[in-house]
């Protein structure tokens, strides 16, 4: 089929996007146009879609309000209701593979310290371990001393 032809353009959505998937391993993915973050996209009612998200509005149902997908098998192309989840974006964030989620999910500091309630010092969202900032500390007083 001509994927550029007014026959298949007028297709409903689904359709479209399961005629342009195909089965990878356990995921479906899509086949079709790309959202410049690797996600699938298709048009629809004058809209631009991400493709997961559509596929789970016509398949499941809407997406509550303040909510994302989150791709369990972290595939960002697939579609599949079973392989997405409905969570915060906070969680989507710490799940996944970006600068957050990798700080997130440090058990230790760079130096080797674990973070631990009583060795963290939180501020925010940024943490820091009591220890080095202990021995930093006591390196920035032990040279004002020699200075003075």
């Amino acid at each position: 089929m001509n994927y550029n032809s007014q026959a298949f353009r007028t297709l409903p959505p689904m359709e479209r996007v399961i005629l342009r998937s195909e089965w990878q391993g356990p995921c479906v993915v899509y086949g079709g146009g790309m959202h410049p973050d690797g996600y699938g996209s298709i048009g629809h009612n004058k809209k631009r879609w991400l493709v997961h998200r559509l596929m789970w509005e016509l398949l499941v149902g809407p997406i509550p309000d303040g909510l994302t997908l989150d791709h369990l098998c972290r595939n960002r192309i697939c579609w599949w209701p079973d392989h997405l989840e409905v969570v915060p974006h906070g969680v989507n964030t710490t799940r996944g593979f970006g600068p957050a989620g990798k700080y997130i999910r440090r058990t230790h500091c760079k130096h080797g310290h674990e973070y631990t309630p009583r060795n963290t010092y939180m501020r925010g969202n940024s943490r820091t371990c009591r220890t080095c900032r202990n021995i930093k500390s006591a390196e920035i007083r032990a040279r004002k001393r020699t200075a003075v």
